[in-house]
This record gives C-alpha cells, sequence and structure tokens, in this order.
C-alpha cells in the first residue's frame, strides 16, 4: 500500500509544527523552567495536538464531516496548552 501525496504533506506539516514548538520551548527550559508546566503544558499540548491530527486524518480518510470537525477542535485545544505554557515559561506574545 503507497503512501498518497496528500498524506505525506498532512503528517510533514503536523511534523513541522510540533518541532517548531519544540525548537522554541527548549531554550526557554534553560533560563526559566518549571519542569511541570513544560511536561505537562508544552509535551502534553502537543500530544492532544496530534491526536487530533490523527483523527482528521482518519477523518479526511473516510471523509466523515464530523470528524474532521472533532479533530479540528481537539488539535486547536492542544495548541492553546502549548501557548498557555510557553506564554508561563517566559515566552510573552507579540
Amino acid at each position: 500500500m503507497s503512501i498518497a501525496r496528500r498524506d505525506v504533506l498532512f503528517w510533514l506539516v503536523a511534523t513541522i509544527i510540533i518541532l517548531g514548538v519544540l525548537a522554541v520551548a527548549v531554550p526557554l527550559r534553560h533560563t526559566n523552567y518549571n519542569r511541570a508546566v513544560f511536561w505537562v503544558g508544552v509535551v502534553g499540548g502537543l500530544v492532544v495536538f496530534r491526536v487530533g491530527m490523527q483523527v482528521i486524518w482518519a477523518g479526511m480518510r473516510s471523509r466523515q464531516r464530523p470528524r474532521l470537525w472533532v479533530g479540528g477542535g481537539v488539535a486547536v485545544v492542544g495548541l492553546y496548552l502549548v501557548y498557555l505554557a510557553l506564554n508561563r515559561l517566559g515566552l510573552p506574545p507579540r
């Protein structure tokens, strides 16, 4: 079974988002590091985001619109948790 181009592009974008957030969070870890905020907020939020992306991908494959909305909502909640954690670690919004 081959992977479609659309699937590869989708997972590439999700991976870039996750790695980008971690690249921003790692320097903050050395300056103002609260272990609970980092692991629960940043890493936990990225896990929630990844689960949401998996639900979106399954919805795209099965063409079920409600699954797309649920996955999108879960992914947004995960990214919001990451935003709150980064803000708490000392990365103020611009």
